[in-house]
Protein backbone atom coordinates (compact mmCIF):
# COMPACT_ATOMS: atom_id res chain seq x y z
CA UNK A 1 0.00 0.00 0.00
CA UNK A 2 1.37 3.01 -0.73
CA UNK A 3 1.60 5.53 2.40
CA UNK A 4 0.33 8.85 2.74
CA UNK A 5 3.05 11.37 3.04
CA UNK A 6 0.76 13.56 4.83
CA UNK A 7 -0.17 11.52 7.57
CA UNK A 8 2.45 11.23 10.13
CA UNK A 9 0.91 7.81 11.31
CA UNK A 10 2.53 6.80 7.84
CA UNK A 11 5.84 7.26 8.16
CA UNK A 12 8.24 5.52 6.17
CA UNK A 13 8.61 1.80 8.38
CA UNK A 14 12.58 2.31 8.04
CA UNK A 15 12.60 5.62 9.69
CA UNK A 16 9.90 4.71 12.23
CA UNK A 17 11.74 1.57 13.22
CA UNK A 18 14.68 3.65 13.42
CA UNK A 19 13.28 5.83 15.84
CA UNK A 20 12.13 3.15 18.17
CA UNK A 21 13.42 3.86 21.78
CA UNK A 22 15.17 6.74 21.64
CA UNK A 23 15.11 9.61 24.25
CA UNK A 24 13.36 12.87 22.69
CA UNK A 25 17.28 14.62 22.42
CA UNK A 26 18.36 11.74 20.76
CA UNK A 27 15.42 11.95 18.31
CA UNK A 28 15.95 15.89 17.93
CA UNK A 29 19.47 15.23 16.62
CA UNK A 30 17.59 12.45 14.29
CA UNK A 31 15.19 14.82 12.82
CA UNK A 32 18.05 17.34 12.43
CA UNK A 33 20.00 15.16 10.41
CA UNK A 34 16.16 13.65 8.28
CA UNK A 35 14.00 16.86 7.64
CA UNK A 36 11.42 14.19 6.78
CA UNK A 37 10.81 13.06 10.56
CA UNK A 38 9.53 16.38 11.57
CA UNK A 39 6.13 15.78 11.42
CA UNK A 40 6.54 13.60 14.57
CA UNK A 41 8.06 16.58 16.76
CA UNK A 42 4.55 16.59 18.50
CA UNK A 43 6.19 16.77 22.11
CA UNK A 44 8.71 18.62 24.69
CA UNK A 45 11.99 17.52 23.87
CA UNK A 46 13.42 19.91 27.33
CA UNK A 47 11.84 17.21 29.44
CA UNK A 48 13.89 14.69 27.48
CA UNK A 49 11.36 11.95 27.55
CA UNK A 50 11.43 8.46 25.92
CA UNK A 51 9.62 8.41 22.77
CA UNK A 52 8.34 5.35 20.89
CA UNK A 53 7.58 1.38 21.40
CA UNK A 54 10.62 1.73 24.35
CA UNK A 55 7.70 2.21 27.77
CA UNK A 56 4.73 0.24 27.30
CA UNK A 57 2.24 1.55 25.48
CA UNK A 58 -0.47 -1.08 26.65
CA UNK A 59 -0.58 -3.68 29.29
CA UNK A 60 -0.08 -6.27 26.90
CA UNK A 61 0.48 -7.48 23.30
CA UNK A 62 0.22 -9.65 20.28
CA UNK A 63 1.88 -11.04 17.54
CA UNK A 64 2.12 -13.62 14.48
CA UNK A 65 4.09 -15.71 14.25
CA UNK A 66 4.42 -18.05 10.30
CA UNK A 67 6.84 -20.14 8.50
CA UNK A 68 7.55 -21.55 5.38
CA UNK A 69 4.81 -19.68 2.62
CA UNK A 70 7.63 -20.86 0.69
CA UNK A 71 6.37 -20.87 -2.43
CA UNK A 72 6.57 -23.34 -5.29
CA UNK A 73 7.27 -25.76 -3.33
CA UNK A 74 4.34 -27.91 -3.66
CA UNK A 75 5.06 -28.36 -7.92
CA UNK A 76 8.82 -27.81 -8.11
CA UNK A 77 8.50 -23.75 -8.52
CA UNK A 78 6.94 -24.75 -11.95
CA UNK A 79 3.83 -22.55 -10.31
CA UNK A 80 3.19 -21.00 -6.83
CA UNK A 81 -0.63 -19.65 -6.78
CA UNK A 82 -1.21 -22.56 -4.33
CA UNK A 83 0.93 -21.16 -1.76
CA UNK A 84 0.12 -17.99 -2.55
CA UNK A 85 -3.40 -19.15 -1.51
CA UNK A 86 -2.54 -19.97 1.70
CA UNK A 87 -0.68 -16.65 2.01
CA UNK A 88 -3.83 -14.77 1.45
CA UNK A 89 -6.05 -17.07 3.82
CA UNK A 90 -3.50 -16.20 6.21
CA UNK A 91 -3.67 -12.37 6.03
CA UNK A 92 -7.55 -12.58 5.65
CA UNK A 93 -7.40 -14.29 9.50
CA UNK A 94 -4.55 -11.81 10.99
CA UNK A 95 -6.68 -9.27 9.11
CA UNK A 96 -9.78 -9.82 10.95
CA UNK A 97 -8.18 -10.30 14.85
CA UNK A 98 -9.65 -8.00 17.16
CA UNK A 99 -7.52 -6.59 18.79
CA UNK A 100 -5.11 -6.70 16.58
CA UNK A 101 -1.29 -7.96 16.41
CA UNK A 102 1.30 -5.52 16.60
CA UNK A 103 3.62 -7.69 14.08
CA UNK A 104 3.41 -10.49 12.11
CA UNK A 105 7.08 -12.40 11.94
CA UNK A 106 7.41 -14.87 9.06
CA UNK A 107 10.09 -17.07 9.99
CA UNK A 108 12.07 -17.78 6.71
CA UNK A 109 11.46 -19.85 3.57
CA UNK A 110 9.76 -17.37 1.94
CA UNK A 111 9.76 -19.02 -1.09
CA UNK A 112 11.39 -22.34 -2.38
CA UNK A 113 13.44 -21.52 -5.64
CA UNK A 114 17.12 -20.74 -4.59
CA UNK A 115 19.37 -21.83 -7.53
CA UNK A 116 21.89 -24.22 -5.40
CA UNK A 117 19.29 -27.09 -4.54
CA UNK A 118 18.52 -27.02 -8.20
CA UNK A 119 22.30 -27.26 -9.13
CA UNK A 120 23.07 -30.08 -6.39
CA UNK A 121 20.35 -31.79 -8.71
CA UNK A 122 22.13 -31.49 -11.94
CA UNK A 123 18.96 -29.06 -13.09
CA UNK A 124 17.04 -32.32 -13.78
CA UNK A 125 13.78 -30.49 -13.09
CA UNK A 126 13.51 -28.47 -15.96
CA UNK A 127 15.99 -25.20 -14.33
CA UNK A 128 18.99 -25.24 -16.83
CA UNK A 129 21.32 -22.46 -15.50
CA UNK A 130 21.49 -20.21 -12.68
CA UNK A 131 20.36 -17.16 -14.23
CA UNK A 132 17.31 -19.18 -15.16
CA UNK A 133 16.94 -19.51 -11.32
CA UNK A 134 17.47 -16.44 -9.99
CA UNK A 135 14.99 -15.14 -12.57
CA UNK A 136 12.32 -17.38 -10.84
CA UNK A 137 13.33 -16.55 -7.16
CA UNK A 138 12.62 -13.33 -7.80
CA UNK A 139 9.55 -13.75 -8.85
CA UNK A 140 8.66 -15.39 -6.74
CA UNK A 141 10.23 -12.73 -4.10
CA UNK A 142 7.93 -10.11 -5.67
CA UNK A 143 4.92 -12.17 -5.25
CA UNK A 144 5.56 -12.67 -1.91
CA UNK A 145 5.86 -8.64 -1.30
CA UNK A 146 2.74 -8.15 -3.00
CA UNK A 147 0.48 -10.96 -2.08
CA UNK A 148 1.68 -9.86 2.28
CA UNK A 149 0.84 -6.36 1.42
CA UNK A 150 -2.71 -6.50 1.52
CA UNK A 151 -1.74 -6.97 5.50
CA UNK A 152 -3.56 -4.13 7.48
CA UNK A 153 -1.51 -1.04 7.62
CA UNK A 154 -1.72 -1.22 11.42
CA UNK A 155 0.31 -4.38 11.48
CA UNK A 156 3.80 -4.55 10.89
CA UNK A 157 5.29 -7.52 9.12
CA UNK A 158 9.09 -8.75 9.91
CA UNK A 159 10.45 -11.13 8.05
CA UNK A 160 13.50 -13.82 8.51
CA UNK A 161 15.49 -15.84 6.17
CA UNK A 162 15.38 -19.40 5.83
CA UNK A 163 17.71 -21.61 3.88
CA UNK A 164 15.34 -21.35 0.57
CA UNK A 165 16.24 -17.77 0.80
CA UNK A 166 19.28 -17.69 0.97
CA UNK A 167 21.05 -21.42 0.82
CA UNK A 168 21.99 -24.27 3.02
CA UNK A 169 25.59 -22.37 2.72
CA UNK A 170 25.12 -18.64 2.77
CA UNK A 171 27.32 -16.29 0.61
CA UNK A 172 27.53 -12.40 0.77
CA UNK A 173 25.59 -12.54 -2.40
CA UNK A 174 22.69 -14.37 -1.93
CA UNK A 175 22.81 -12.59 1.74
CA UNK A 176 22.27 -9.48 -0.53
CA UNK A 177 19.78 -10.89 -3.02
CA UNK A 178 17.70 -11.75 0.37
CA UNK A 179 18.19 -7.80 1.96
CA UNK A 180 17.34 -6.46 -1.79
CA UNK A 181 13.69 -8.15 -1.20
CA UNK A 182 13.04 -7.85 2.12
CA UNK A 183 15.73 -6.06 4.08
CA UNK A 184 18.48 -6.81 6.99
CA UNK A 185 18.98 -10.17 7.57
CA UNK A 186 19.32 -9.78 11.36
CA UNK A 187 17.91 -6.91 13.18
CA UNK A 188 16.48 -5.54 16.43
CA UNK A 189 13.20 -3.49 17.58
CA UNK A 190 11.04 -2.66 20.35
CA UNK A 191 7.65 -2.93 20.59
CA UNK A 192 5.26 -2.05 23.39
CA UNK A 193 8.00 -2.33 25.86
CA UNK A 194 9.25 -5.49 24.06
CA UNK A 195 12.68 -6.59 22.06
CA UNK A 196 12.92 -8.25 19.75
CA UNK A 197 15.87 -9.66 18.04
CA UNK A 198 15.82 -11.30 14.59
CA UNK A 199 18.99 -13.28 13.57
CA UNK A 200 20.25 -15.07 10.14
CA UNK A 201 20.06 -18.46 11.96
CA UNK A 202 21.11 -20.15 8.35
CA UNK A 203 24.31 -18.68 9.47
CA UNK A 204 24.83 -20.55 12.46
CA UNK A 205 24.67 -24.00 10.53
CA UNK A 206 27.34 -22.98 7.83
CA UNK A 207 28.74 -20.15 8.11
CA UNK A 208 31.67 -20.77 5.57
CA UNK A 209 30.77 -19.12 3.41
CA UNK A 210 30.08 -15.78 4.86
CA UNK A 211 32.00 -15.99 7.94
CA UNK A 212 33.03 -12.09 7.49
CA UNK A 213 28.95 -11.76 7.73
CA UNK A 214 28.66 -14.11 10.46
CA UNK A 215 31.28 -12.69 12.54
CA UNK A 216 29.99 -9.27 12.42
CA UNK A 217 26.45 -10.69 13.17
CA UNK A 218 27.86 -12.13 16.34
CA UNK A 219 29.50 -8.95 17.50
CA UNK A 220 25.89 -7.18 17.05
CA UNK A 221 23.99 -9.99 18.76
CA UNK A 222 26.40 -9.59 21.62
CA UNK A 223 26.33 -6.01 21.64
CA UNK A 224 22.40 -5.81 21.69
CA UNK A 225 21.74 -8.69 24.38
CA UNK A 226 23.98 -6.07 26.56
CA UNK A 227 21.88 -3.37 25.79
CA UNK A 228 18.71 -5.09 26.45
CA UNK A 229 19.64 -5.76 29.92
Amino acid sequence: NEPDESNPAHQNVDAFLGTCGLTSDELQQHTQQFPEMAPLQTYDFSKNQTYGELEPQTPSHSFVVCSDTQLGISSKNREWETELEYSRRAIRMINAMDPPPRFVCVCGDLIDMEYTFEERKGYKDGFGSKEECDAVQDRQNEDFQEVWSHLREDVAICCLCGNHDVGNRPTPTSIQRYKDAFGDEYLAFWVNGTYNIVLNNVLFVDPSGAREIFDKQLVWLEDRLKYAQ
